[in-house]
């Protein structure tokens, strides 16, 4: 067989799960970014196994940690997990994906590694967009929610995201306002008493 052969070889056998072949062709298969190719595909696939047994060959931090990126946008906790401690999540796209595909779990993992104020929080305009609710309240304590408003009225074609953000910087401020009513009240009797 030939170099490329083994090469397709190894990354159906990441994809597949098949640690006996990873195993058989890891010497064969020479060429870091075939390694690596590999890598990114059992992390897209979400096979733990192959991770482990390819991460020592490999390169997960290649195209701004692709690796990462397939697992997020896929949802495999698990290989998000094992992944963060050797990519580089602040320069990778995987909040993003993880938002984008609504992977709440990937999202929280991802979050204090990452950078969720990066392009306008731009992940906060994805939630908006994609009408996540439940996403956009994640998001708002991590994210510049003022910086995504701007960015989305800047696009004219968003204005159904512009109105849901809006409504959530609102419900936000009320929430706060609330709080400081009842603590200014409870202040208030507590001197009285």
């Amino acid at each position: 067989m030939n170099k490329m052969e083994n090469a397709r070889l190894l990354g159906e056998a990441a994809r597949d799960g098949n640690i006996e072949e990873i195993e058989r062709l890891l010497p064969i298969v020479t060429s870091m970014d075939h390694r690596t190719y590999a890598l990114q595909w059992a992390a897209e696939e979400g096979q733990i196994r192959s991770l482990r047994a390819l991460l020592p060959f490999s390169d997960p931090k290649v195209n701004s940690s692709w690796a990462l990126h397939c697992a997020a946008k896929n949802g495999h906790t698990q290989c998000v997990e094992l992944l963060i401690p050797v990519s580089e999540p602040k320069t990778s796209k995987a909040l993003m994906q993880a938002v984008k595909n609504n992977n709440m779990k990937c999202v929280t993992l991802l979050i204090p590694v990452s950078d969720p104020q990066l392009d306008n929080s731009a992940v906060l305009q994805i939630a908006a967009l994609e009408n996540l609710n439940d996403m956009m309240d994640i998001l708002f304590d991590v994210c510049d929610a003022q910086a995504a408003l701007t960015a989305l009225q800047n696009d004219f074609m968003k204005p159904a995201a512009c109105e849901r953000l809006q409504e959530k910087i609102n419900q936000r401020q009320n929430k706060l306002l609330h709080r400081n009513i009842e603590e200014q009240t409870h202040e208030y009797k507590s001197r009285k008493i």
